[in-house]
């Protein structure tokens, strides 16, 4: 819809913003997806910069008809054992009604972003899996799934 915005946040061991502020998801298109998918991430999977960038962008958006949505993917092992964990549940605390899909891809650690959805809690926090991370057809539906799941909470 109109009203719909996004924001990416891209991440290895630290976080960075792109674009630099939320834009109308109906203008996605003028927005480089490829220039987002080619950005150099350098290794060094830490989930607790990404949270905290993703939760600067929730708490600076507009007031949201629909509740937030967090689509946080990974195709890294984690490296701190904890990583992540307290951001996840910061931002739960502090951003109401929020939606999480945690969606793993190639080496993706399964466990760490199954626990990120967890925290969540209830129906609210769900981890899908994706073979083809790469953009395929399994990542396609992860998305789609995801948006149809907003139906369900409005």
């Amino acid at each position: 819809q109109a009203e719909d915005v996004i924001s990416f946040v891209l991440f290895d061991h630290g976080a960075r913003i792109l674009p630099e502020q939320t834009i109308p998801l109906v203008d996605l298109t003028d927005f480089k997806l490829e220039d987002l998918l080619r950005a150099n991430c350098s290794g060094g999977t830490n989930f607790g910069p990404a949270l905290n960038s993703a939760y600067t962008v929730i708490d600076e958006g507009t007031a949201h008809a629909k509740p937030p949505l967090l689509i946080f993917m990974s195709d890294g092992e984690v490296c701190d054992s904890e990583s992540g964990a307290q951001e996840m549940k910061n931002l739960c605390d502090k951003s109401d009604g929020l939606l999480v899909k945690t969606i793993g891809f190639g080496a993706a650690d399964k466990g760490k972003l199954e626990k990120l959805a967890a925290q969540v809690g209830g129906k609210r926090g769900e981890y899908l899996y994706a073979a083809d991370g790469d953009g395929g057809e399994e990542l396609k539906q992860c998305f789609q799934y995801a948006a149809e799941s907003l139906s369900h909470f409005e």
